[in-house]
């Protein structure tokens, strides 16, 4: 169970604070630590862009969130994304879906 608890007193009145502030953090934590060789570069990319979203929903969050709810929705972020990209779910190989003809 992930807990709440770390919300910081100046992010009370701007929730969009607290998305700013982890985009910038995991984008310099993506800089400074490359993703190991072991994981598609892609799918580390996608997890990179989900994760500020996630941990905005747990400094919101009243209360303990189970870490299966988090999967969850680090998935459908996941999937939020690769709609946006217009990519086939599950492609894996990074490249955007072709365009309908």
């Amino acid at each position: 169970v992930a807990r709440p608890g770390w919300r910081l007193h100046a992010w009370d009145r701007d929730d969009t604070a607290a998305l700013r502030g982890w985009v910038a953090l995991l984008d310099a934590w993506s800089i400074a630590h490359p993703a190991p060789s072991a994981f598609a570069p892609t799918v580390v990319a996608e997890v990179v862009e989900a994760v500020p979203q996630l941990l905005s929903v747990l400094q919101l969050s009243a209360g303990p969130v189970p870490l299966g709810t988090l999967g969850d929705i680090l998935e459908q972020r996941v999937a939020e994304l690769r709609t946006e990209r217009c990519e086939v779910p599950g492609a894996g190989n990074g490249t955007p879906a072709p365009a309908p003809a």
